[in-house]
């Protein structure tokens, strides 16, 4: 079995058979690999770590009311601005360790609550103050408190904020194809520019937040599945599928390929056939975008996420077509012989690729 050979393993076999390295290399290497120790855990891990804070900090506002210890909403207000500030000099100044970093999780949750509880009373229970007074905190939060999960968070909190003045206006059913479409352009956008985003020290900052507004996108677009809304949903589908194509023509350039090279043709109109179905379910296309858009990054969590949501898709569509049961199946088979022959092509016309 062969050995896996590390950075460090590398550079030290070639000082030895005389090839000149740095004299600082070992140091260098040293400080590589401690980074590399101390990178964030897994992004499942987050999860539950960020899950069980959401648990704590409920029980933790429900013992405080229950104590009767904040007799009031406008106290609850101060507190939960007090509990942000030391959540933040948690996460600031304190030790890197999973506890710490559960505690302040915990603690900056409960604030952010006890503030939207506060707000939403002393600004005399009006939707728009109080998701502009949240949006705010967030934002200072979002700059402040250095956490991927805890930037994805605020991330939802605000684009939720948005939502719910967009509910309070009664404008939602015109501004939800822009809103849309400035989430799914915004995601593009970020990959786009990653590479200058991460030389000018952003990418803390900006990879949470491209997260947060996938995972925003991908929830948002399950409104088709309700009647409240008379929402022309066609609208919405028209303007993902030009973020798809351009997201499409990206990549192909980047790849060194033309517009009539090998199997560009056959993808383009894929991506132009598929705004008939999206018409009724625009979520396959914003799943469409956030899996190419993984698959391009190679970011397994990205994938992951749109390969649940398209499943869910699909599987939405199907069940909401007003066929008998019978064409539904011939649909099915249908869907599966266009996948073959797709991949065919693909395999066919694909530069190094056999049919």
């Amino acid at each position: 079995m062969n050995k896996q050979l590390t950075l460090q393993d590398t550079l030290e076999k070639l000082n030895d058979e005389g090839y000149s390295l740095p004299d600082d290399y070992e140091s260098t290497v040293s400080d590589m690999v401690s980074k590399e120790e101390k990178s964030e855990s897994p992004w499942y891990v987050r999860f539950f770590i960020g899950l069980s804070a959401w648990i704590a900090a409920i029980l933790f506002i429900a013992f405080l009311f229950i104590a009767d210890i904040l007799q009031n909403e406008e106290i609850g207000f101060i507190v939960g601005l007090v509990f942000c500030a030391i959540a933040v000099g948690i996460n600031r100044l304190g030790p890197r360790n999973p506890f710490l970093g559960q505690l302040g999780l915990a603690i900056s949750l409960a604030g952010q609550i006890l503030v939207l509880i506060g707000l939403y009373s002393i600004l005399d229970y009006g939707i728009i103050p109080t998701a502009l007074g949240l949006i705010i905190l967030e934002l200072v939060l979002l700059w402040s408190y250095n956490s991927g999960l805890h930037r994805v968070i605020s991330t939802l909190v605000i684009l939720g904020g948005i939502l719910a003045i967009f509910l309070d206006l009664d404008v939602l059913e015109g501004a939800i194809h822009f809103f849309v479409f400035a989430l799914g352009a915004g995601i593009v956008a970020f990959h786009y520019w990653e590479n200058h985003l991460v030389v000018a020290g952003l990418e803390n900052l900006l990879r949470p937040i491209n997260i947060g507004i996938a995972v925003f996108l991908l929830g948002l677009l399950i409104l088709p599945l309700s009647d409240v809304f008379e929402i022309h949903w066609w609208v919405t589908s028209l303007l993902l599928s030009a973020t798809l194509i351009f997201l499409m023509l990206r990549i192909v350039k980047g790849l060194g390929l033309g517009l009539r090279s090998g199997a560009v043709p056959w993808l383009l109109a894929g991506c132009i056939v598929l705004f008939i179905p999206a018409t009724r379910m625009p979520g396959i296309l914003s799943a469409l975008i956030v899996l190419l858009l993984g698959f391009w990054r190679n970011n397994r969590l990205l994938i992951g996420l749109a390969s649940v949501f398209l499943v869910f898709y699909l599987g939405a569509l199907y069940y909401s077509l007003e066929w008998t049961l019978l064409v539904k199946s011939f649909a099915l088979m249908g869907t599966g012989v266009i996948m073959f022959l797709l991949r065919y092509f693909l395999l066919r016309y694909s530069r190094g690729g056999t049919a």
